[in-house]
């Protein structure tokens, strides 16, 4: 998810996703969006501002919505691995930096 305007600049997160048949990923990763050097009219993500594990383990399958406060809901999903999925019940909020 996209957060514009936190406080060093826009940022993205990416957090769970999936590592194929090993199943899903517990990792979050909150980058800071930066103007290209070469190209300053695109924007691309230069330095992880911080990177955690997701509260309630791995998920894939979420839905993320940056919310005009600068947090990031994140919900839905599913955990576990192959043979073993179950619902995502937690609703996690981000907040940006």
């Amino acid at each position: 998810a996209a957060i514009a305007g936190g406080r060093y600049g826009d940022q993205l997160l990416v957090a769970g996703g999936t590592a194929g048949a090993a199943g899903a990923l517990s990792d979050a990763a909150v980058f800071l969006v930066q103007p290209d050097s070469i190209h300053p009219e695109k924007m691309v993500a230069k330095t992880a501002a911080a990177t955690s594990n997701l509260l309630d383990g791995n998920r894939v399958l979420a839905a993320t919505v940056a919310l005009p406060t600068g947090h990031v809901l994140l919900a839905g999903g599913v955990g576990g691995g192959p043979g073993a999925w179950l619902a995502r019940t937690k609703v996690l909020l981000w907040g940006a930096f």
